[in-house]
């Protein structure tokens, strides 16, 4: 299409189209030849192109050179290559996705059985210390406390004459209300 603002070689015989001789532009290089260079281009495609190109190309009407049309034969079938690995790589994606959903539902169930699992075993340390006080309580049943005499503080606690006076009368006291052989100990506890 001779419509341009400078010469250019055409692509067949190297000599400089003027914008006044028919000639073609391909459309993937951009490189012009002349109509009669070109065989395969006859009056009626050449005018089919012009009239495409004064159109601003809105019918889709397109010539490639030789060289174009063997590099863009090439380069279609890498695109359709790429088509399908994209199409492969989408499917994958949504693959991924829909388990990444159903994972997601998995962990929320999960996190949920955890909550309520965590909730079972504050109930158990719950129930646990319970338990571990009733115990406590039974082992102390049979011991007997004294109010007012210093806490012991380790073994090797010293007491004092009064404590130990209190200590003796008690225990005396106690020998004769208690059976000594469901007495399991004697503390004192406080301070006179």
């Amino acid at each position: 299409m001779s419509a341009r603002k400078k010469d250019y070689p055409c692509i067949r015989c190297s000599t400089h189209i003027t914008k006044n001789e028919k000639s073609v532009e391909c459309s993937l290089c951009n490189n012009w030849v002349h109509l009669n260079c070109e065989p395969e281009i006859t009056e009626d495609v050449f005018k089919s192109l012009w009239t495409a190109k004064k159109a601003n190309n809105k019918t889709g009407l397109h010539w490639t050179s030789f060289s174009c049309t063997a590099y863009a034969a090439k380069f279609n079938a890498s695109i359709l290559e790429l088509n399908i690995r994209l199409t492969k790589v989408e499917s994958k994606c949504d693959s991924n996705t829909t388990n990444i959903e159903l994972l997601t539902k998995d962990v929320e169930i999960l996190q949920k059985k955890v909550s309520e699992k965590q909730d079972d075993v504050a109930s158990q340390e719950t129930v646990n210390s319970i338990y571990s006080e009733i115990r406590d309580r039974e082992n102390r049943k049979n011991n007997i406390a004294i109010h007012g005499a210093a806490e012991p503080s380790g073994d090797n606690r010293s007491f004092t004459d009064l404590e130990l006076s209190i200590y003796n009368r008690s225990s005396n006291w106690i020998s004769e209300v208690v059976d000594a052989s469901h007495t399991q100990t004697i503390d004192m506890y406080g301070q006179f």
